[in-house]
């Protein structure tokens, strides 16, 4: 028995031919036939009887309500069984009564747009995931869109609604965004010109199709023969649209016979899948990507080194850079930490110094020059959400960079939750724009932009390492500071912490940017025991412990001072089994230490680890806490 799935569908108007024949058969032959057959059974008889007119009045009536009968059935069974010819109302399939449709990919969104007589806007918030650089700038009212080589800046009018509830605006002279209840909404013909999506405006109804999508794979089908798109995956389901031969659809997954389907007029439904190509096609909804800027990166691989600039050192800091390099071959970057965040105006203070770049120069190596904002007087969200100040902090940088002949620029811009010489979360947004207007300045320049960032971690998301990576030569992990002071003791930087800090950046930047820092430093824990503890030290109760209660502290060792202490409490580091890293406890003047050591044993398999991942390069903090054992192992892996 044939699959019923594959009868093809019966339309309406081969159902009302049917009826139509049905109704005009010939009464007339079917009477003559019938007195025909009388005729011949009384064949023989000396008197024929003529058929009377009441017997041809029955047999008309018989007959009639013969075909009528069957015409009825008929109908009752295309009804009960037949396909629907009920339709959906396109004005209450895409809610036109809640505002302007818009359609993000392959769902109907719920913000609207809006239109007025010449422009139509869309949401900025619907285009956030494929395009964030619209940046709501509150401090002047505008929306600013940063691209390689300038910052467009657009203007901010208010939009009213109308008294039958739908979204209106101005129609102002030129492009522009407007705001309306808190939200920002964009002329379509800015984001068609900036933004890497399709913008499509489709009518009866009026409505937006956006695509984003430019890396979300999807299955394209093509309609092999004219069918309805049906709102059920039956031929019971209300008919959403007509689909004609040769239209494509993007195919969202199957349901028995049917497949669900998006159509490029915005309608999401079931079709005959075998009215359907085979999906074997993926394709994304739009072909436009994120522009990739240009930059200003190494064509070798960045060997960094960290060298920390104090004020009372500043003097002298050019001899003690060459005295300290010297110790250290196979860097081809150095980064003083020369500029601090001064005021929320971008004020900066500066220890650039000339000659400590032409020091640099002569030995073959880069400098970039290193800016915090470690200022605890600076309320850093101020500072950065303000188009002024930004411009100030900006053009204060550039003016170093020409005054030093630096070569780059390294952000070291930190986190607290007060926000007060530190970023928190309301800052994110904010550095990120901040990072946009920079690197147009720093390609102008031919300078280097590098910005720090802490291993990823939910709290610190806010950083947004993917944005960065869109404008920024190199994204930096401090691939340290695992355990620190005031945590629990244990390894600055263990090998599982920076594997995951390394893989879980590569998940939002490319290898090519990233570089890992790693530690010339560890810390030294001590447990006081209780009876020598400060009188307000916090005590810790640990039944492990080997001396009781005790207060915990801990201080920040370089390679040779840990060197030092080995050799005078005449200790032998032991490696426990798969820690990657030696380690060594011990009891002095009453006391009990625990020291994670940075050695070779455990630098090594973190530079195996970079390797593999092919990334950019390696920097360290900081010079002057290493020794040359350790070096020559860094040296081998990406010294020049």
């Amino acid at each position: 028995m044939p699959n019923q799935t594959d009868r093809p569908e019966l339309s309406q108007d081969d159902i009302n031919n049917q009826i139509q024949n049905a109704e005009r058969i010939d009464t007339e032959a079917i009477v003559e036939q019938a007195e025909s057959e009388i005729r011949q059974e009384t064949a023989g008889a000396s008197t024929i009887p003529e058929p009377t007119t009441i017997s041809k009045k029955v047999v008309i009536g018989l007959v009639i309500f013969g075909v009528l009968l069957v015409g009825a059935m008929l109908y009752l069974v295309v009804v009960m069984f037949g396909p629907s010819k009920k339709r959906v109302d396109p004005e209450e399939y895409f809610q036109t009564a809640k505002g302007l449709p818009v359609i993000l990919n392959t769902e109907l969104a719920e913000q609207r747009g809006m239109r007025s007589l010449n422009h139509v806007y869309v949401p900025i918030s619907l285009l956030a995931e494929a395009d964030s650089h619209y940046y709501h700038d509150t401090s002047v009212n505008k929306v600013l869109y940063a691209t390689e080589t300038q910052v467009k800046s657009y203007p901010i009018v208010e939009g009213k609604k109308t008294g039958d509830g739908t979204l209106t605006a101005p129609d102002a002279d030129g492009k522009c965004f407007v705001s309306l209840d808190g939200a920002v909404y964009a002329d379509i013909d800015i984001v068609r010109e900036w933004s890497p999506v399709d913008i499509t405006l489709q009518e009866e109804p009026q409505r937006i199709w956006i695509r984003t999508d430019s890396k979300k794979n999807y299955k394209a089908a093509t309609v092999k023969k004219s069918t309805k798109l049906r709102d059920e995956a039956n031929n019971k389901g209300s008919i959403l649209e007509d689909l004609e031969s040769g239209a494509n659809v993007y195919v969202l997954g199957e349901q028995g016979t049917f497949s669900h389907v998006f159509s490029e007029h915005g309608y999401t439904g079931f079709v005959k899948t075998n009215a359907l190509t085979i999906p074997d096609t993926k394709v994304a909804l739009t072909e436009k990507t994120v522009p990739v800027y240009s930059g200003n990166g190494l064509s070798e691989p960045v060997c960094m080194i960290w060298h920390q600039i104090f004020e009372g050192s500043a003097k002298n800091q050019t001899e003690r850079f060459v005295n300290a390099i010297e110790k250290t071959p196979g860097v081809n970057v150095v980064s003083p930490t020369w500029f601090s965040i001064a005021a929320e105006t971008g004020a900066i203070t500066s220890f650039g110094d000339p000659t400590y770049v032409e020091a640099a120069h002569a030995r073959g190596i880069k400098v970039w020059g290193l800016i915090d904002n470690f200022n605890k007087q600076v309320d850093d969200l101020k500072l950065l959400s303000s188009q002024t100040s930004r411009a100030n902090l900006i053009a204060s940088l550039m003016a170093e960079a020409k005054r030093t002949g630096m070569d780059g620029i390294n952000i070291d811009f930190e986190s607290n939750s007060t926000g007060l010489g530190g970023l928190n979360k309301a800052c994110g947004i904010h550095f990120i724009q901040f990072l946009r207007e920079l690197s147009i300045e720093c390609r102008k320049a031919g300078l280097t932009l590098s910005v720090d960032n802490y291993v990823p971690m939910s709290y610190n998301e806010f950083y947004h390492r993917d944005r960065q990576a869109e404008c920024v030569d190199y994204v930096i992990i401090m691939g340290y500071d695992e355990h620190y002071g005031g945590s629990d003791p244990g390894s600055t930087a263990s090998l599982a912490f920076v594997t995951a800090g390394i893989e879980n950046t590569l998940k939002q930047v490319p290898a090519s940017k990233v570089i890992n820092a790693v530690p010339f430093y560890t810390r030294l824990w001590k447990m006081t025991p209780k009876a020598q503890a400060a009188e307000n030290a916090k005590i810790i109760e640990d039944s492990s412990s080997p001396i009781g209660p005790y207060a915990l502290s801990s201080s920040a060792l370089g390679v040779p001072a840990v060197q030092k202490i080995l050799e005078e409490q005449s200790l032998t580091p032991t490696c426990p089994p798969g820690e990657n890293q030696n380690y060594v406890e011990y009891e002095s003047d009453g006391c009990y230490y625990k020291l994670w050591i940075e050695d070779e044993t455990s630098m090594e398999p973190r530079l195996v680890v970079m390797k593999s991942k092919q990334l950019a390069g390696v920097a360290c903090w900081k010079l002057g806490l290493e020794d040359a054992s350790l070096w020559s192992v860094i040296r081998e892996a990406y010294g020049q």
